[in-house]
């Protein structure tokens, strides 16, 4: 894990991570020597650019890009696992990459913050995927009238976040 804050820019945030769980069993057959459900390594990426104040009316403002890359998982756990529903001959699981974008502020009225407002977009290019994780990934999923293996994962994702303080005085 990397977290970058330059003293000269404390509007700037670089975070970046990998991570990668090799897991196996010794002195066993190649086909169940991977633990099944072994993450696949990964690689997170983001920047984040935060303002305290933009201008009279937009406080704590913040922008986020950010990327997460999962890679190909390979190494699979290939014997029959019946209670589980696991089929022979488990697929590979192919890499994929997401982009997710991100900004929010307190919007300010009369000099007080009336509310504040987030807007968050996970899987922006709407990439086809099926995560290794996924326990639908053994499942046929119908496409334009073709049953293909595993059933994706979430495609574009777009959040709003309203917070609305209410000042109750009793």
């Amino acid at each position: 894990m990397l977290d970058i804050h330059p003293s000269g820019l404390k509007w700037f945030d670089w975070y970046t991570c990998y991570s990668y769980a090799g897991v196996q069993l010794n002195n066993v057959p190649d086909s169940i020597k991977y633990i099944p459900f072994t993450p696949p390594a990964s690689m997170r990426s983001e920047i984040t650019l935060t303002f305290r104040k933009l201008n009279n009316w937009l406080d704590n403002s913040y922008f986020r890009i950010g990327v997460i890359h999962c890679f190909e998982q390979d190494y699979i756990y290939q014997q029959a696992n019946a209670y589980a529903g696991v089929p022979d001959n488990v697929p590979v699981t192919p890499a994929y990459t997401l982009i997710n974008l991100g900004l929010g502020s307190d919007i300010v009225l009369h000099k007080k913050k009336a509310f504040s407002v987030y807007i968050i977009g996970n899987n922006i290019a709407n990439t086809s995927y099926i995560d290794y994780m996924s326990r639908f990934k053994y499942y046929g999923n119908v496409v334009n009238g073709v049953t293909q293996p595993g059933v994706s994962n979430m495609g574009r994702n777009i959040c709003l976040k309203l917070i609305i303080p209410l000042n109750i005085k009793g």
